[in-house]
């Protein structure tokens, strides 16, 4: 199976020599990092805004266990 990410277009002027794939990586690089720090922000914010209800951290512990998590990882992951 082959996955390919189409790379940005990049406009070349007539008279440029350079080629546009090293441009096209690096855009596509700025992308790729605005969207990861852009969706860590989100999920921080989301969790901050969760946590503030009463009982969400009971809640969030039942989901977690429910789908695997076991309850000595948890309190490990809470030791640190």
């Amino acid at each position: 199976m082959s996955l390919r990410i189409p790379l940005p277009k990049v406009r070349k002027k007539p008279n440029c020599k350079a080629h546009p794939f090293p441009f096209q990586i690096g855009f596509q690089t700025l992308e790729f990092i605005q969207t990861s720090i852009f969706f860590t922000s989100l999920i921080d914010y989301i969790s901050a805004e969760h946590l503030e209800q009463d009982k969400s951290l009971e809640e969030i512990k039942y989901r977690m266990m429910k789908d695997g998590l076991s309850k000595d990882d948890w309190e490990k992951s809470f030791k640190v």
